[in-house]
């Protein structure tokens, strides 16, 4: 008896333990393209081609270091992102950094580092994790949480829309 106890105990323990299966290579293909649509977007200040791709209640949370050492935080909606990507200037470049991409059952995160330049300039960088949702029409923003670090410790190959 107390063997097959120690046997089932055995059992759990490898199979929490065993590492957690990415995605087929195409469906995270899928979902970063996605991801890339909003940068895109972002780029192009393009708030319809944000919203073919970000859901209107989307959240997206921006967590910045607070004055006295507790993170700030504010939230804005899918339509709120929309709209402020739509307001004309310079181009919003943001690019991740070896991204992770896990998908199960229509459900993906994108975990990654980032940076982000604005006017051809790196503005901050961080991390950034989005969630989306895969629906009749292709994978969905639903979420996004970044970190703002400045000044940036990210050391990344210039882009050709970045400035040097």
């Amino acid at each position: 008896m107390r063997r097959c106890v120690w046997l089932a105990c055995a059992i759990v323990t490898v199979s929490v333990a065993a590492p957690i299966v990415s995605a087929a290579p195409d469906e995270a293909a899928d979902v970063l393209a996605a991801v890339n649509k909003v940068f895109a977007a972002m780029a192009a200040h393009d708030t319809a081609a944000v919203k073919a791709v970000v859901e209107d209640d989307a959240v997206f949370i921006n967590v910045r270091p607070g004055p006295d050492g507790v993170p700030a935080t504010r939230r804005v909606t899918g339509a709120d992102f929309a709209a402020a990507v739509g307001r004309p200037g310079d181009p919003w470049i943001e690019r991740l950094v070896d991204p992770e991409v896990r998908v199960h059952n229509g459900l993906a995160i994108v975990w990654s580092a980032y940076d982000f330049h604005r006017a051809g300039v790196l503005s901050h960088c961080g991390k950034e994790v989005f969630t989306l949702l895969k629906r009749a029409d292709g994978w969905k923003v639903v979420h996004v949480a970044d970190t703002y670090d400045r000044p940036c410790t990210l050391t990344l190959p210039p882009s050709p829309e970045v400035k040097k």
